[in-house]
């Protein structure tokens, strides 16, 4: 196993460099394809979200009928939460894209 006494300085800059380099070989291609990802999950999204305001008044109001109350409480927006929640498993590959963008590759490493 190599270990870090192993090398030279300028063998460990080298390795380095072919790291990052490579790292941003990879990125260049790979994140388009995720910010084309979460476009696409966005703008199938977001015309959905006045109907998950809609389906959370009408939900409210058979809650209030059901139980006999004169009015549910209601704040719209609890349901667009869940319409969304694949969204927020693309918080980790946004990190990657600002990990993977040409002016920060370099001082990742």
């Amino acid at each position: 196993m190599l270990t870090k006494g192993d090398l030279s300085r300028d063998q460990r800059q080298t390795i380095l460099i072919k790291i990052a380099t490579n790292h941003l070989i990879y990125c260049e291609k790979i994140s388009p394809m995720y910010i084309d990802i979460i476009n696409d999950m966005r703008l199938s999204t977001e015309p959905l979200i006045p109907t998950y305001d809609r389906l959370e008044l009408v939900n409210a109001e058979i809650n209030a009928k059901t139980l006999g109350l004169k009015e549910w409480p209601v704040d719209p927006g609890l349901m667009q939460l869940e319409a969304v929640k694949s969204l927020a498993t693309c918080n980790c590959q946004c990190l990657q894209i600002y990990y993977c963008s040409a002016e920060n590759g370099l001082k990742n490493v």
